[in-house]
């Protein structure tokens, strides 16, 4: 996906590499990776899911963000029961007692980090960089070229501690690898869904309209398999509070083709059927719409903010003209 409704914002998300052919540790790194290896044994194996590492997902998953996999053979497989990529696991070990594990794909020339899961009481061992460096030094000795740490976001959060690794790469929005010195956020899709939508909630403000600003993590499934329904695939969604009788009146903004579209919206009947995944506390939170919600209509587009504002205006879309709430 390239944004995620997490901590009450909107994030894009930044995919970077590392050079690891050319990288090397940094000396805070380097002094973790040398206590940690002195301290426990370090294996690099083909992966392994048994009930130790089960047990260190448990462990993990409240701090996991979103959509959360039942456990970690769904995480590796996916619902299959056999997975086309070639998985290998750093598993860390206090005497016989697995510590941490995490999980990386080979590639030809490259290896894909994909999950680090941490013993919480080991916390102050920085397993989960530990592990990572590790990883970086068997891309080496495969001598392997690029190592993908999967993703960070946009604006400051808690995947930021990636960046320590090395000097990267991010793939930007004409969908080329560059140095991350030259990155600036303005250009991606959370920033330019944010400020068509800042410039709508301006109109509002001023004619002191009433509404509330949700955001939809489900937006996802709008974009996915061909379902029966069509499903909202907007991550921020506008209500006023209208209720239609095929359902709720929303307005968003739609980056694919660059209009404001005002909708009907209703609750999808046994929604859990699409989605075979656990949420995260987090989306229990009233700044989420935490239900899938299926498209009804669409009402009107629009290229601007203000012709948006007047149309609703002429329908009596805002029935409680009073202080607005955000």
């Amino acid at each position: 996906m390239d944004v995620l409704c997490i901590e009450k914002d909107l994030f894009s998300v930044v995919n970077i590499r590392l050079n690891v052919s050319n990288n090397s540790m940094k000396a805070s790194l380097a002094k973790v990776f040398r206590k940690n290896m002195a301290k426990f044994r370090v294996e690099v194996n083909p992966a392994r899911i048994d009930r130790e590492r089960e047990l260190l997902y448990e462990l993990q998953k409240p701090k996991f963000k979103g959509f959360i996999h039942h456990s970690l053979h769904d995480y590796l497989h996916a619902g299959f029961f056999r997975t086309v990529f070639d998985t290998w696991e750093v598993a860390v070990y206090d005497d016989e007692r697995l510590i941490a594990v995490s999980y990386f794909d080979k590639g030809l020339n490259s290896i894909a980090s994909l999950l680090g899961l941490q013993d919480p009481e080991y916390s102050r061992y920085s397993l989960g960089m530990f592990t990572m460096l590790v990883e970086i030094e068997h891309a080496k000795s495969i001598q392997a070229k690029w190592y993908y740490p999967g993703y960070i976001l946009d604006k400051d959060s808690s995947f930021n501690y990636k960046l320590r690794l090395g000097d990267f790469e991010f793939y930007n929005h004409n969908k080329r690898w560059v140095s991350f010195k030259k990155f600036s956020p303005e250009l991606l899709l959370s920033n330019q869904i944010s400020d068509r939508l800042y410039e709508l909630r301006a109109i509002f403000n001023e004619r002191f309209w009433a509404y509330n600003y949700f955001y939809y993590p489900y937006f996802s499934m709008g974009f996915m398999g061909a379902w029966d329904n069509r499903f909202v695939k907007f991550p921020v969604l506008i209500s006023t509070g209208n209720l239609l009788p095929q359902g709720e009146v929303f307005v968003s903004y739609d980056i694919e083709k660059e209009v404001y579209t005002l909708l009907v919206a209703a609750v999808a009947e046994d929604y859990s059927q699409f989605i075979n995944m656990e949420v995260s506390q987090e989306y229990q939170d009233p700044a989420y719409i935490s239900t899938l919600l299926k498209e009804e209509m669409i009402l009107f587009v629009s290229k601007e903010a203000v012709d948006m504002a007047d149309f609703m205006a002429a329908n009596n879309l805002f029935p409680d003209k009073t202080e607005f709430t955000c």
